[in-house]
């Protein structure tokens, strides 16, 4: 699973099977990211011999990959991409635990200060 955050802030995720999914400005890309620093078609991430790759489409700010400038690489998970102000961050398709849910909420409600209440609207939210 793939995941970034919109320019509205807003979580979005996409997964690649069979077909490369091609990521810029351009309203052709298969997902559209709007930062004026994204070539119209800057990258591509395929799924081949059971590995996710990313390709640089020459993209005048280049395509990083955990700080390293690329023109192509084999991605892991944990892996941040970077290209233009947004970051793209590679996650396992299974999803967090519940000793990691749980682990996050104590955080929410220890640091943030959130109550139950309000977890509970942002995880309807989510769903």
């Amino acid at each position: 699973m793939i995941f970034f955050y919109d320019e509205h802030g807003e979580q979005k995720q996409f997964s690649v099977a069979a077909d490369p999914v091609t990521i810029g400005r351009s309203s052709s890309a298969d997902i559209q990211i709007d930062d004026t620093n994204i070539s119209r078609e800057h990258c591509v991430i395929s799924y081949r011999e059971g590995k996710h790759n990313i390709t640089d489409l020459k993209s005048k700010n280049g395509t990083y990959v955990n700080g390293n400038k690329t023109g192509h690489a084999v991605l892991a998970i944990g892996d941040k991409i970077e290209i233009g102000t947004t970051v793209i961050m590679v996650q396992d398709a299974k999803g967090k635990g519940p000793s990691t849910l749980i682990r996050e909420i104590q955080h929410e409600m220890q640091d943030e200060g959130k109550g139950y209440g309000t977890i509970l609207r942002e995880i309807v939210k989510d769903a």
